[in-house]
């Protein structure tokens, strides 16, 4: 005998049924999303994961090793700025000599010395650099201008 489905009845079924078929594919599409992503971040080529595991970024006391006299003081601002937890420089009136003070951890800074136009040739070059140092007290005056007690 052929028995037809009651629409009613099977209406209800279905409606019972959305919930879960919702749930079930949100997380299908959760699994599928996380699953790309996954895969997306270890699509180097091996060469380029072997690679960065062999060179770990610099610390910042291997970043203090490449500072070298004559280096200029925007190459010193650059390498060991945005590694250096504050910044500050010292400057001595219009000659452009100034000392630029790096806090390198919580109670430590160093310093590095910039030639002024009385230098000639090492004007705005490294001439001298500090010792790693107990951290001393800085005055802020404006801009990146200090004055170390």
């Amino acid at each position: 005998m052929l028995q037809l489905d009651d629409p009613i009845t099977s209406n209800t079924q279905e409606n019972q049924m959305m919930p879960i078929l919702r749930v079930s594919m949100v997380f299908l599409f959760f699994v599928l999303g996380c699953s790309e992503h996954r895969a997306g971040q270890t699509a180097l080529p091996p060469r380029e994961s072997q690679k960065s595991d062999k060179n770990p970024p610099p610390t910042l006391n291997g970043l203090i090793g490449q500072v070298t006299i004559g280096m200029s003081d925007s190459a010193l601002l650059d390498r060991l700025g945005p590694a250096s937890l504050d910044r500050g420089t010292i400057y001595w009136g219009g000659s452009g000599v100034k000392r630029m003070y790096f806090q390198i951890a919580p109670a430590k800074q160093i310093w590095f010395e910039i030639g002024g136009s009385y230098d000639g040739d090492k004007f705005g070059q490294v001439t001298r650099i500090g010792p790693i140092e107990p951290q001393t007290r800085w005055t802020r005056h404006g801009g990146d201008s200090i004055t170390v007690e």
